[in-house]
């Protein structure tokens, strides 16, 4: 990881225990305290942070200590009252000397265990001053065992792109991970066959590693913690204990080893009959990884399991070359999908092609369109050919009146991310009711629903947004109850919390999509919460919370760009720049614009793509210029129906200074739209043209109420600046603080309204003084004598104070001091 001062790991929680065990020791007379724990545990680099305490020595790692020092160490403790906190990894050998300080009995020993994975997630944004992909994270979690030793060393494997850290394939094992794991290795013995093998192939049924290892290498093995059983069903089943060896093993394996422990590994399974259902995919996948040859009829069987398992790679290296007249309607279909998957755009599409001019049966038909579909829309970003294979499809579908309701749902949804937002939801409502009975095809008709949830918030119909998407999650509940469907419940929480946030209802929207990435993000297919991400850095742009924007915003641009999907990828890129603009970061402003394509897909959020560009040009002082590409952008979301991107284009024309050419239109949105957000855009724009400071004042407080922090500033800021020119100082300074309580929770948003939030004049050091004494019920008098100071001076700083602060009575005191 290519970081400067990638040493530097800051406190964690642990190391913050660890400081207030140090805190302790310094007052309460105690003569030590030792920390003990996980593997790792004195890599925190705690040490630094308490290099100043007087009288305390740190020791990093104490069983390390040679024994002089050991023993000097003892004879400060006896004689000097040096007080100790060291720590020692656990397991560790402890010399006599070593010994003797630490387990003395007037020292506490601490036990620590590893970190939790939120404690993970936090320590490496601090390092790395930027967000961690969700799925990596969790790679990273699973594979350091939340120890910190493990962690540092592992996440050298992670890469910025841009926006997020993630690691690219697995972690790699550095020298120092491969020295530990040797040590902890030395220990197999007889046993190194079984556990080279379990490194390659995972865990294997007890029956196989029986053949490896007798049952008393077993069972030494087991008490020397380097493998653990586990019951799986009615098999039991052996595994490495610690992800570390496996990774290590593997790497150390030389390629002859390698092919020739995977092959007898398949072979031995087949011996036991291969009979669950992941056995053959597991037979099959150890032959392909030793570059063995692998039989049709094994490829199929491993494929279907691997479909089951989401494993689009494997599905794809199985049936590839796999003849065509051997594939059939559901191998060939599978193929299908998993090119898709994988970013294979056109090799998916001749492949589906073929499947359904060669399919008989209707369901099969039906199921190579709905593949087709969303292969060359929802991945490949290509409306107008999935268009034509619905039309295609409706020439020999069924004449029943579901058959071609289920081919509307696939246009209109289509057609509602692809620039025809009306067009889409005029067809998607018949469509939906017409097939009611979802159990016929849930997929299609949960994937319509939930479009027409976005589309309506798109068009300004918030409310039946909100409505529906209840509506629909509700649907999908009984439907998952029955059958399995294509997604979790959780699914359809991505679009309750896209109408959410544009109804105004910014908080409740955060609860959702938040459940709906974890949700999604920990199920067998995480990557179906691109769309969750996506949504929910919209949601933290909208609340004028730019840093956690980007950071949900990067995570969807990652996760559609390692499924190739073309349409979420385009929209978190226009995210992303829209975000880095609120910071101010032009080069982040310009990383994503120039990561679009040429080309960009024309559809949902039109013109938003322009809002880059306005601030890069507002960047350089060319305000009309700005203005006029968000005037551009503007005309694009009116011009498709999409009235909250129009509104939200608008408000940023008002925001540099074009209030009174958009103010009439914001008003004809907020009486044709639904929800607070408009309303509340459409009130800042009223009032910035009619530099009224208490219609702004108003409007900070509402949408602060909505959780639209930006705005709320903003509105405050510009009232202040009015009331100043006014000479209207203290109204002016309560509207600065009102800003300012706003602009803390927007993440270092910049924008040219919210000059005024630094510009609230400071408290002297005696005029805090005599505030502080009144906050505080002391009588004019009292504070004179107090301070030594004339009652009239006393009155005089009493009344600059309340100027200052915004307030008019001491009653008012103690909560503005603490602003």
């Amino acid at each position: 990881m290519n970081r400067p001062g990638y040493d530097a790991w800051p406190l964690t929680g642990r190391d913050e225990e660890l400081a207030r065990c140090a805190s302790a020791l310094a007052s309460d007379g105690g003569r030590g305290v030792v920390v003990s724990g996980p593997r790792g545990v004195g890599r925190s680099r705690f040490v630094q942070q308490l290099r100043g305490t007087p009288r305390i020595l740190m020791v990093d790692d104490a069983h390390e200590l040679p024994a002089a020092a050991a023993a000097r160490i003892r004879q400060l403790m006896d004689s000097s009252g040096v007080k100790l906190v060291a720590t020692i990894r656990d397991g560790a050998a402890i010399g006599a000397a070593v010994g003797a300080l630490v387990y003395d009995h007037a020292v506490t020993r601490v036990e620590l265990g590893p970190l939790r994975e939120e404690q993970v997630r936090d320590l490496i944004d601090k390092v790395l001053g930027g967000p961690v992909r969700h799925e990596s994270l969790h790679r990273l979690f699973v594979v350091s065992e939340g120890l910190p030793l493990l962690l540092r060393e592992f996440a050298g494997s992670l890469v910025f792109d841009g926006a997020v850290w993630e690691l690219k394939g697995e972690p790699s094992v550095t020298p120092a991970l491969a020295e530990l794991a040797r040590a902890e290795l030395s220990a197999a013995g007889p046993g190194g066959r079984l556990l080279d093998t379990l490194a390659l192939c995972g865990p294997i049924s007890l029956g196989h590693a029986a053949r490896l290892g007798s049952p008393a290498i077993l069972l030494d093995l087991e008490r020397a913690g380097l493998v653990r059983a586990r019951l799986d069903g009615r098999r039991t089943t052996i595994a490495l204990a610690r992800r570390l060896h496996g990774l290590a093993l593997a790497a150390s394996l030389p390629p002859a080893r390698r092919a020739s422990l995977l092959l007898a590994a398949a072979r031995q399974l087949g011996e036991f009959g291969a009979r669950r259902r992941d056995d053959p995919y597991a037979m099959a996948a150890w032959r392909l990884a030793a570059a063995a040859p692998v039989g049709t009829e094994l490829r199929l069987a491993a494929a279907a399991a691997a479909r089951l398992n989401h494993d689009h790679g494997q599905v794809a290296a199985l049936l590839r070359p796999v003849a065509e007249e051997h594939l059939g309607p559901a191998a060939g279909l599978a193929l299908g999908e998993a090119l898709s998957e994988t970013g294979e755009h056109d090799s998916a599409e001749a492949v589906l092609r073929r499947c359904g001019e060669q399919a008989t049966a209707e369901a099969d038909q039906r199921a190579a369109t709905v593949a087709r579909v969303l292969n060359l829309f929802w991945f490949g970003g290509r409306a107008d050919p999935a268009l034509a294979v619905i039309a295609a499809a409706r020439t020999t579908a069924a004449p029943g009146e579901l058959s071609q309701g289920l081919l509307d749902i696939d246009e209109a949804a289509v057609r509602t991310f692809a620039g025809d937002l009306d067009g889409g939801l005029r067809l998607l409502e018949p469509a939906l009711q017409t097939a009611r009975a979802v159990d016929v095809a849930a997929d299609t008709w949960l994937r319509g629903a939930n479009a027409r949830s976005i589309g309506l918030a798109a068009a300004g119909r918030a409310v039946e947004g909100v409505a529906f998407a209840e509506y629909t999650y509700n649907v999908h509940l009984r439907a998952a109850a029955r059958s399995r469907t294509w997604l979790r419940p959780a699914g359809s929480l991505p679009s309750r919390t896209a109408a959410l946030a544009e109804a105004g209802r910014l908080t409740e929207a955060r609860v959702f999509g938040r459940r709906a990435f974890e949700e999604l993000a920990s199920s067998d297919r995480p990557g179906r919460a691109d769309w969750a991400a996506l949504f929910l850095g919209r949601l933290e742009r909208l609340a004028g919370h730019p840093v956690s924007a980007r950071r949900w915003y990067g995570e969807a641009a990652a996760m559609a760009r390692a499924r190739r999907q073309v349409v979420p990828h385009e929209l978190a890129l226009v995210g992303l720049a829209a975000a880095a603009a609120l910071t101010g970061d032009a080069a982040a402003v310009r990383d994503a614009h120039a990561r679009l394509p040429e080309h960009p897909v024309d559809g949902f959020w039109p013109g938003e793509e322009q809002i880059a560009t306005a601030s890069l040009l507002a960047g350089r002082g060319r305000l009309d210029d700005a203005r006029t590409a968000l005037e551009t952008g503007a005309q694009a979301a009116r011009a498709a129906g999409h009235w909250s991107s129009e509104a939200l284009l608008l408000t940023d024309i008002a925001r540099l200074g074009g209030a009174a050419s958009v103010a009439d239109r914001l008003a004809e949105l907020a009486r044709g739209c639904e929800g607070l957000l408009v309303v509340a855009r459409a009130r800042f724009a009223a009032g910035l043209a009619a530099d009224d400071p208490e219609q702004l004042l108003t409007v900070s407080r509402e949408a602060e109420a909505l959780g639209a922090d930006l705005l709320a500033a903003e509105a405050a800021s510009a009232a202040a600046a009015l009331l100043t020119r006014r000479q209207r100082q203290r109204a002016a300074t309560a509207a600065i603080r009102q800003a300012q309580v706003c602009a803390a929770r927007c993440e270092g948003a910049r924008t040219p309204l919210l000059a005024a939030v630094g510009g609230a004049t400071r408290l002297s050091d005696r005029e805090r003084q005599v505030a502080r004494l009144a906050a505080d019920g002391a009588a004019t008098k009292e504070i004179a004598r107090r301070l030594s100071l004339s009652v009239r001076t006393v009155e005089n700083h009493l009344q600059k104070a309340y100027r200052k602060l915004g307030v008019s009575a001491r009653a008012d005191l103690a909560e503005a001091l603490t602003r």
